[in-house]
């Protein structure tokens, strides 16, 4: 007994599945958000067609050794994420393999359930043995039901967990100046004045330095601080004159607020450069 392989079917079967997997992915992470829409597209395929013609290289070469398998589940979905995001961060790279290991395993699992235990399913696996087009419908199947599905239900998860840190405009105002930024209201900030009890705001330095000028001018105060990550210490505070957080309903307009003057960049997303005490919120300082 022996089977009969179509290399160009096996690689268009999977250069699709790839593609939506790696869309979706994606489209979940925004590895690519900075690229254009033409060269996010561009990322995409080109992952895909990595990933397909690996698939082909195995079963040209039958690389079925454990060392080939560590090489294709680690080493070449580390490469079509890196394809994709770019040069980014390490931890970026890594939570888009975590993610596509997901959405492959949910994916495979929902078709298996509609391939072999639906009516719907039935109906494909006949066709399939009378014309000998299982796997092109299968492959349609998965594009058309599991794409939009995926998606809804990784970014509902993704917004549920992170409905307590949200990133608003904000409006810095000091000395008769003013700069726009955008601002994480982050509730595991916790830094407050030791001196007043005040809450405490937290900027990078380099995006207010036009701001506040030189620092001996600007009455500056140390405070002791801690970080996850990082070394204990003291950290540089000025008093501004107002901050306006802009929500989307309302303007929370607080005076004379505390900010603290961070040297470094933020370990996170970086699409922020502020982070507001959860305090501030209310409109008041705590």
């Amino acid at each position: 007994m022996h089977y009969r392989i179509y290399i160009d079917v096996v690689f268009c079967i999977n250069f699709v599945m790839d593609y939506i997997v790696i869309a979706v992915t994606d489209s979940i992470l925004k590895c690519s958000a900075k690229s254009t829409r033409a060269a996010r597209l561009l990322r995409r395929l080109a992952a895909a067609f990595e990933g397909a013609l690996w698939v082909c290289f195995i079963i040209l070469f039958r690389l079925y050794s454990p060392v080939w398998n560590v090489v294709t589940y680690f080493g070449i979905c580390t490469l079509m994420i890196f394809t994709v995001a770019g040069k980014n961060r390490p931890s970026v790279i890594l939570k888009g393999v975590a993610m596509l290991y997901l959405i492959t395993c949910a994916m495979g699992g929902f078709i298996h359930v509609i391939y072999y235990y639906t009516t719907f399913g039935y109906l494909i696996n006949s066709a399939g043995a009378k014309w000998g087009t299982a796997n092109l419908w299968v492959a349609a199947l998965g594009a058309v039901l599991f794409t939009p599905f995926i998606k809804w239900a990784a970014e509902a998860v993704i917004r549920r967990l992170s409905a307590g840190v949200l990133v608003y405009p904000v409006i810095i105002e000091y000395r008769g100046k003013s700069i726009n930024a955008r601002a994480l209201c982050d509730t595991g900030n916790s830094l407050t004045d030791p001196y007043n009890g005040e809450p405490v705001n937290v900027a990078q330095a380099d995006c207010i330095e036009s701001l506040i000028g030189d620092y001996a001018e600007c009455g500056y105060h140390l405070i002791p601080y801690s970080a996850i990550g990082s070394d204990n210490g003291l950290i540089p505070v000025v008093r501004f004159d107002r901050l306006t957080i802009c929500d989307r309903k309302e303007k929370h307009i607080i005076e004379r607020p505390l900010f603290a003057m961070y040297s470094g960049k933020f370990a996170g997303e970086t699409e922020y450069t502020v982070i507001i005490h959860p305090k501030l919120m209310s409109g008041t300082k705590g």
